[in-house]
């Protein structure tokens, strides 16, 4: 290597060093020598393993430097590192193969740059989004427990359908995990405008009286409004899906009489759980109809009324994979 590019190699404050096929230090720069406070002239020669291995760092068990001598590309690893006052410093590190003249690889250039700094402050990000899920989940069960206190006839219904339409959820995109986590808060909190429903209209034995279920017909509108200011940062409104859970495809719904266009994901896949845990468990004014009762029902109207995609979804669920709600154990406090 010629003068003029060591001199430029060791201004820079990373760290860089050349790695022949025998796993052999052929040449560092001066901020790999700070790093391991060993000069180039003691260093050269030696096994890299001395000083720490990359196939050490996080989640993998082989040494990048044999991928990289077939011509494997290796993706940026993070390398935890300790200096000699035990103080840990995080590198991310890249690796690229070092060719001859004739273009074959004779070894491996590996490049460190510190971001200690970044670490730390992503793993307070972190631990900071990990309480704020505790508070929210805590706040949400408060909630529900408000809601389902008022109304012991559907105790446990958010939950119920929180289950089924997370299951549903995980089926349509499973590898949308914050989408899934928001669509199961907001199937625990959809009946969360009961709250300004009166409670003997809430538990009232028989059938409603038309007057009766208007009111009642408002607690998604009281929802929309309760939570519509809140930021739950989950990539859609709550507060709109709360809104719609009750719209049908046919526009026969409540409370916009929207039609299929209008109505968004997260509302569809709702409004088919909420029906499908309704129509089985027990009602006030009515016994359990039971299971085969809610498939014909969302069966049938699949395409009309219901999101056919979900309705084939939830009978996947409940006739192939055998799914069951399971009884909240706060349902029974």
């Amino acid at each position: 290597m010629d003068v003029l590019c060591t001199h430029i190699l060791d201004t820079i404050p990373d760290c860089i060093r050349v790695i022949d096929k025998h796993k052999k230090i052929v040449w560092v720069n001066r901020g790999f020598e700070q790093l391991v406070e060993k000069d180039r002239g003691m260093l050269c020669q030696d096994s890299c393993h001395h000083y720490y291995c990359p196939q050490s760092t996080l989640g993998e068990d082989y040494c990048y430097f044999d991928r990289i001598a077939t011509g494997d590309a290796v993706p940026p690893r993070e390398i935890a590192l300790k200096d000699r006052d035990g103080n840990g410093k995080v590198f991310i590190a890249t690796y690229s193969p070092y060719k001859d003249k004739d273009g074959e690889i004779i070894g491996v250039v590996e490049y460190l740059r510190e971001i200690t700094s970044l670490a730390r402050a992503r793993t307070a990000l972190e631990e900071q989004l990990l309480r704020s899920k505790v508070i929210l989940g805590k706040t949400v069960n408060s909630l529900v427990s408000a809601i389902e206190s008022r109304d012991p006839y559907t105790a446990g219904h958010q939950r119920k359908v929180s289950q089924l339409v997370r299951k549903v959820a995980q089926f349509l995109k499973p590898e949308e995990r914050k989408w899934i986590e928001g669509i199961r808060v907001a199937a625990q909190l959809h009946d969360i405008g009961k709250i300004c429903v009166p409670a003997e209209i809430l538990s009232h034995p028989g059938r409603l009286g038309r007057e009766q279920f208007e009111l009642i017909k408002l607690h998604s509108e009281t929802g929309n409004l309760i939570l519509r200011n809140i930021d739950f940062t989950f990539g859609f409104s709550l507060g709109d899906t709360i809104l719609q859970h009750h719209e049908r495809l046919d526009g026969t719904g409540y409370p916009k009489n929207l039609s299929y266009g209008e109505i968004i994901l997260e509302a569809r896949i709702l409004a088919v759980a909420d029906v499908i845990e309704a129509m089985i468990n027990h009602r006030p004014y009515r016994a359990g109809l039971g299971l085969d009762c809610a498939m014909k029902e969302v069966k049938e109207n699949a395409g009309k009324k219901y999101d056919k995609e979900v309705v084939e979804v939830c009978r996947h669920l409940f006739l192939k994979e055998k799914f069951e709600f399971k009884e909240p154990p706060s349902a029974h406090h």
